[in-house]
């Protein structure tokens, strides 16, 4: 569910994700929105959904973002590599 705030942060743009699950007590569908600045809307409308939104401190965590970006990124395109290689390109 972080998914659109860390990539909105990491990428400096405004995401959304849309989840679609049911409720554990009643096995009611519903449909939970979420946007990069943490706002949300559940349809149908609930009226006291309960979810957990992680609450991130970026200014002490920037440097742990940047440093786990860069090691996967490091890590693709080693594989990317290691696969033109073995595939002769």
């Amino acid at each position: 569910m972080a998914t659109p705030f860390v990539q909105g942060q990491l990428l400096d743009k405004d995401l959304s994700c849309t989840v679609e699950t049911e409720c554990a007590v009643s096995g009611r569908s519903f449909v939970i929105e979420l946007e990069s600045d943490l706002s949300y809307r559940v349809r149908p409308p609930a009226e006291r959904p309960v979810f957990f939104i992680p609450n991130i401190d970026l200014q002490h965590a920037q440097n742990l973002f940047f440093e786990i970006s860069k090691t996967y990124y490091q890590t693709m395109k080693q594989k990317l590599g290691e696969h033109n290689d073995q595939a002769g390109t």
